[in-house]
């Protein structure tokens, strides 16, 4: 059913999860997904980091269903420490040097990011761990 929903530009999600927020967000989303394209491996991973824009973390934070269908000033917070932090060493930081840069607990961090730190928080940055 994923691939079927994936080929058709859906998520499968949608057709479980309530969809109250979803079309304001489908709305403010759609008109750039014609003009920006983003070139990700398999995984959903950008490619290149410097493709990454604010508009790729949106689209990626919509599919992955973050918590209230929108980027919070807390989740940009920790987005942009993690891509300040890879400009600076050339590598993402551990999952715990992110949470005591931020003042933030690991279990406040998963509830900001569910599908975790790796799938979910560096993907969103348009990063990847090697």
């Amino acid at each position: 059913m994923r691939g079927a929903c994936k080929l058709a530009g859906i998520t499968y999600r949608e057709g479980y999860l309530s969809q109250a927020y979803l079309p304001k967000t489908a709305e403010d989303l759609n008109h750039i997904a014609f003009k920006k394209t983003y070139n990700v491996d398999v995984r959903g991973f950008l490619t290149d980091p410097k493709d990454w824009d604010e508009y790729f973390a949106a689209f990626r934070a919509y599919d992955m269903k973050v918590p209230g269908g929108r980027l919070t000033d807390n989740h940009w917070r920790i987005i942009k420490y993690l891509r300040q932090r890879f400009e600076e060493t050339g590598e993402v930081p551990k999952v715990y040097e992110t949470c005591e840069a931020n003042d933030i607990e690991l279990d406040q961090l998963e509830q900001l990011f569910p599908d975790g730190y790796h799938r979910g928080l560096v993907k969103i940055a348009g990063l990847r761990v090697r």
